[in-house]
């Protein structure tokens, strides 16, 4: 595998609408299975997605700017700037 540096707005474009979006900064094929990492921008009020868990993926989050609110199980965590979330496998999770 190969070393991947990419720029500030480098990376693959994923558009949600308005401005909300992510740039893919290393894929799943890039990284040979070992993770994905996102740069990600999310409007106010944006509604992240349904509830869920993963069999095998760790989610991370890490707040730069605002405040990211965090489901995990039946709790909410308001995720201001410098926090760092990280869901294993097997938690049910979303975003608000």
């Amino acid at each position: 595998m190969d070393p991947i540096i990419l720029k500030e707005e480098a990376g693959e474009v994923i558009g949600a609408g308005g401005p909300t979006r992510a740039v893919v900064k290393a894929s799943s094929d890039a990284t040979k299975g070992g993770f994905t990492m996102t740069d990600s921008t999310i409007a106010p009020g944006f509604p992240g997605p349904p509830p869920h868990w993963h069999r095998e993926v760790t989610d991370s989050f890490y707040v730069l700017e605002g405040t990211l609110t965090v489901r995990l199980g039946d709790d909410l965590v308001e995720a201001e700037p410098g926090t760092y979330v990280c869901v294993p496998p097997g938690n049910v999770h979303t975003f608000l």
